[in-house]
């Protein structure tokens, strides 16, 4: 989607959005060139977990970092067959066996160098 023109945006209640919707929604910002504006307003406290979501948006414009980001803060959910969690650093399931989030890192690391 391109809005032709677009500046500026404000996201209120951003703790409400996933890192990827952030980043969609900043992306459609100065698509055509010139400068872009991004602005999330919490009406309320955010909680640290939150924050540190957040600080990751404002951290890197990169889709593959921030993706690796938010699994390191929220874990990448049960990913088999039967898997009905979208997120959880508990329950990091890869074909029914537990995957650590550190050897998940280690596989990031190495994609990054491929890519």
């Amino acid at each position: 989607m391109n809005i032709p023109q677009l500046r500026g945006v404000i996201v209120t209640n951003g703790d409400r959005f996933g890192v990827s919707q952030l980043h969609q929604i900043r992306g459609r910002l100065a698509r055509e060139g010139g400068d872009g504006w991004f602005w999330v307003y919490l009406p309320n406290p955010v909680g640290h977990k939150t924050m540190e979501r957040l600080q990751a948006v404002v951290s890197t414009c990169e889709g593959f970092e921030l993706s690796r980001l938010d699994m390191s803060i929220r874990g990448a959910g049960d990913l088999s067959a039967q898997g009905n969690r979208q997120h959880g650093a508990s329950d990091n399931l890869i074909y029914n066996r537990s995957v650590p989030s550190g050897l998940l890192d280690e596989m990031f690391e190495h994609l990054a160098v491929l890519t």
